[in-house]
């Protein structure tokens, strides 16, 4: 059965929920290890998990039958992050770029690069200079050789947004 366009649209929105996680530090290949790091969200170790972007158990399961991490780019000194998915029903990779984090470094988040640097480049500017060179970094280095010709889905919102329609 082809996937209806509302059906591929919730598939975007599921994987970019999934790829605001903090997945670095984790061997993607482990269930668990993805399952927890889903279940933990937007919010970076050891602090305690809270924020919207949590993935309650149930979904989380369901995340791992279906999609598989095939790169992750970590906040970097920029504030950039990323993931590469495959989603094993559909046969196609997802590049999910994550949105602005709202909270503090020492709440376990990423704002003092993300709305207060990217955001800021952005309303001065016009654009996320030091995110962008970052995005094009991570694709040339890590999600090209992986996907190589193949067409790939872009999401994003928010900061991510603003990225994923620049890259494309």
């Amino acid at each position: 059965r082809m996937a209806s366009q509302s059906d591929q649209w919730l598939s975007f929105a599921i994987q970019q929920l999934y790829a605001e996680s903090f997945l670095d530090g984790i061997d993607w290949g482990d269930r668990e290890a993805v399952k927890t790091a889903l279940e933990r969200g937007n919010t970076r170790p050891p602090f305690e998990p809270k924020g919207a972007t949590r993935v309650p158990k149930a979904f989380s399961e369901t995340f791992v039958d279906r999609y598989s991490i095939e790169a992750h780019h970590a906040n970097d000194s920029t504030g950039f992050s990323a993931t590469l998915l495959f989603d094993k029903d559909t046969r196609e990779y997802t590049l999910s770029i994550r949105s602005t984090e709202s909270k503090s470094f020492d709440e376990g988040g990423d704002r003092e690069r993300d709305a207060l640097g990217a955001d800021l480049e952005i309303l001065v500017g016009g654009f996320s200079k030091g995110q962008l060179a970052a995005l094009e970094d991570f694709y040339q280095r890590e999600v090209l050789p992986i996907v190589g010709g193949t067409k790939i889905n872009v999401t994003g919102y928010s900061l991510g947004g603003h990225l994923a329609t620049v890259f494309t």
